[in-house]
C-alpha cells in the first residue's frame, strides 16, 4: 500500500472527528461551566448594585449639599454674598465640580437662593448588560426667607397652681425672653412685624373694658368683663360684635361672716370676685412694644381654677379677621400701634402667619355663674341713704308690716318689721348687691332671721354651668377649628397632670409642636417656640 498526502490528510481527519465525538461524550468538567456561569452573572449583579449605590451616594451627598447651601445663603442675618456662601459649601463638600448654577435674588424684606447641579457619572459594570456607561444626578433646591407679618397670640395660665413650685417666676422669664426672640422690628412695617397679644386666664377670662365695650354682653354692668361661652360658641374661630354674648355676674362666694362692724356688707379688698376686675389680669391685644409685654406678664399673680377653653377662644377670636373692627377701634382709641393697623389679616394672606402659644399647669376643673333670675332681676333689697338703713320687703302676705329692717348684724334683738319703706329708699338690683356682699353673707344677714326659704334659696344663687369633662370638649372643638384655618399651636404642658397634658398634645398643631416641661424647661420650651416661628423655609 501506497501512502500519499492525501490519504495522510484523511486520516487525520477522521481521528479529530472520533476525538471530537469523544469529548462531546465525555461528561467531566461540566458542573465547572455551570459554576462559571452563575459566577460571571454575580459579579454583574453584585457590579450592577455597585453602580446605582454610588450613583445614589452622590446623589444624596448632593442634594444635602444643595440644601444646606441655599438655607444659609437665604438667611437675612447673612452677612456673607449669597454667591460666596454656596460656593464655600460646595468647596468644602469636595462638590465644586457638580454646582452648575447659582441665583441669588432678593429685596428689602426676602431673599431666595436657587441652586442647580448636576453630577455625570460613569458605570464599571452597568454597561455590561446594557448601553449605560454613565448616570447622571441631578439636586436642585430653592430656599427662601421672608420677614413676614406675624400675630401671635400668648395664652397664659394664671390659675392657683400656678403659685407653687415657683411656676409662674419662671413662665415670666420664659415669656419675656419668647418676646426677645420673636419681636425683631418695631419701626419699618415693610419689613414685617411680629405683634403679641396675651390672654392670661383660671378658670375665666378677664377680657376688659376697652375690648369688652366692642362687643353685647347681655348683662349690664360695668364691675368685671368675662364672657361665659357655650359649646356651640367654641365651633367658631371669630366673635360677631353684635350677636349676644353672656357676661358672667361680678360676685364672690367668700364668706367672711358678717359683724355689727360699719364695713359690714363691703366685700373686703383682700377678697377676689369670681371674674378678676383688676387691669393686671386683663387681656392685652396686639403690641410689639417688648418692655409693655413683659411688664404686663410680670405683673400676673396666681388665684382661682383652670378653664382652657375660655383662654383658647380668646385667643381665636384675636387672630380672626371678624374682630378687625375692635382693633382697628383700639387703634384709633390709641390703645393699639398705628403701625398694626388692619390686624388681624384674613387667613388667606401669604404675608402673614398666626400663632397660637398655649401653656398650661394644671388640667380643667369647673366654671360657674349666678343663676340667671340674680344676674339680670331687680331684688326686694332696697337702701335709704339719709338713714343709712337696707330694708327688705319679704312679706308674701298683705300684712301691713312687709317690710324688714336688719340692723346689728350679730342679732336680731334690734331686726324691726314695719309698713313702709324710707320715702328717699333706692332699689338694688341683685347685681349691685353681689358687687358689695358676698353672696352667702347677703343671705345671712337678710333672710337668716326673717325668713327661712327665702334664706336657703338665697344660699343657692352659685351654678356651675360647666364642669371638666365638658370644658375639655369645649377644647378640642376650639382647637380643631383654630387648626382648621391655617393657624399653628403650640402648646405646653408645664408640670401638668396627665389629664392636662393629654388635652395640650391635642389641642396642639402636630407632636412637634406640643412640648412636656418641668421647672426651667419652660423656658427652653419657649426658646424652641421661638425658633420655630422664626424658622427658615426650604421652598424646594
Amino acid at each position: 500500500m501506497f501512502w500519499t498526502e492525501k490519504t495522510d490528510k484523511a486520516k487525520r481527519s477522521r481521528s479529530l472527528r472520533a476525538a471530537s465525538a469523544r469529548f462531546a461524550k465525555e461528561e467531566d468538567g461540566s458542573l465547572t461551566i455551570f459554576s462559571l456561569y452563575i459566577f460571571i452573572i454575580m459579579v454583574s449583579l453584585g457590579g450592577l448594585a455597585m453602580d446605582v449605590m454610588h450613583f445614589d451616594t452622590v446623589q444624596t451627598k448632593l442634594q444635602n449639599t444643595a440644601d444646606r447651601a441655599s438655607l444659609a445663603a437665604a438667611d437675612l442675618d447673612q452677612s456673607l454674598n449669597g454667591y460666596a456662601v454656596v460656593n464655600d459649601y460646595f468647596d468644602k463638600a469636595e462638590m465644586s465640580k457638580y454646582l452648575k448654577a447659582t441665583d441669588v435674588r432678593g429685596g428689602i424684606n426676602w431673599r431666595e437662593v436657587e441652586i442647580h447641579t448636576e453630577a455625570v457619572i460613569p458605570t464599571y459594570f452597568m454597561f455590561w448588560t446594557s448601553d449605560a456607561h454613565q448616570l447622571t444626578a441631578k439636586a436642585d433646591s430653592i430656599a427662601s426667607e421672608k420677614v413676614t407679618d406675624i400675630e401671635i397670640s400668648l395664652v397664659i395660665d394664671i390659675s392657683g397652681s400656678m403659685g407653687s413650685n415657683n411656676r409662674l417666676p419662671r413662665l415670666k422669664v420664659a415669656a419675656g425672653e419668647f418676646f426677645d426672640a420673636v419681636i425683631k422690628n418695631t419701626t419699618d412695617p415693610n419689613l414685617g412685624i411680629t405683634s403679641v397679644s396675651i390672654i392670661p386666664y383660671n378658670h375665666s377670662v378677664n377680657v376688659g373694658p376697652d375690648i369688652l365695650a366692642h362687643y353685647n354682653p347681655t348683662t349690664k354692668h360695668n364691675e368685671s368683663y368675662c364672657i361665659r361661652f357655650t359649646s356651640n360658641n367654641m365651633k367658631w374661630r371669630g366673635q360677631s360684635t353684635t350677636n349676644s354674648l353672656n357676661r358672667i355676674a361680678h360676685f364672690t362666694q367668700n364668706d367672711q361672716g358678717i359683724s355689727s362692724s360699719t364695713d359690714m356688707y363691703r366685700v373686703p379688698d383682700s377678697w377676689e370676685f369670681w371674674c378678676r376686675n383688676d387691669s393686671r389680669t386683663e387681656i392685652m391685644p396686639f403690641q410689639f412694644d417688648k418692655q409693655k409685654l413683659k411688664d404686663h406678664v410680670n405683673a400676673f399673680y396666681a388665684s382661682g381654677w383652670t378653664g382652657i377653653d375660655n383662654g383658647m377662644k380668646w385667643a381665636s377670636i384675636l387672630l380672626d379677621p371678624s374682630s378687625r373692627p375692635v382693633i382697628t377701634n383700639l387703634k384709633n382709641a390709641g390703645k393699639v400701634p398705628t403701625l398694626l393697623a388692619g390686624r388681624p389679616v384674613g387667613y388667606d394672606n401669604s404675608e402673614n402667619m398666626k400663632v397660637i402659644v398655649l401653656m398650661t399647669d394644671g388640667a380643667n376643673t369647673l366654671q360657674r355663674d349666678l343663676k340667671s333670675k340674680y344676674k339680670n332681676n331687680k331684688s326686694d333689697v332696697w337702701y335709704s341713704p339719709s338713714r343709712d338703713e337696707w330694708m327688705v320687703k319679704i312679706k308674701a302676705n298683705t300684712s301691713s308690716k312687709r317690710w324688714y329692717y336688719p340692723y346689728d348684724a350679730d342679732t336680731g334683738s334690734d331686726d324691726v318689721y314695719r309698713s313702709y319703706k324710707r320715702s328717699d329708699a333706692i332699689r338694688y338690683t341683685y347685681q349691685d348687691l353681689y358687687k358689695i356682699w358676698g353672696v352667702d353673707d347677703f343671705s345671712d344677714y337678710f333672710y337668716r332671721r326673717s325668713n327661712t326659704a327665702l334664706y336657703e334659696e338665697h344660699n343657692d344663687v352659685v351654678e356651675t354651668y360647666i364642669e371638666n369633662g365638658d370644658i375639655d370638649d369645649n377644647v378640642k372643638l376650639i382647637c380643631n377649628a383654630v387648626k382648621a384655618k391655617n393657624t399653628s399651636i403650640f402648646a405646653i404642658g408645664f408640670e401638668a397632670p396627665t389629664r392636662g397634658q393629654d388635652i395640650m398634645r391635642e389641642c396642639a398643631s402636630s407632636d412637634g409642636h406640643y412640648f412636656d416641661v418641668d421647672g426651667t424647661e419652660i423656658t427652653t420650651a419657649f426658646k424652641a417656640i421661638a425658633s420655630q416661628i422664626n424658622r427658615l423655609r426650604l421652598t424646594q
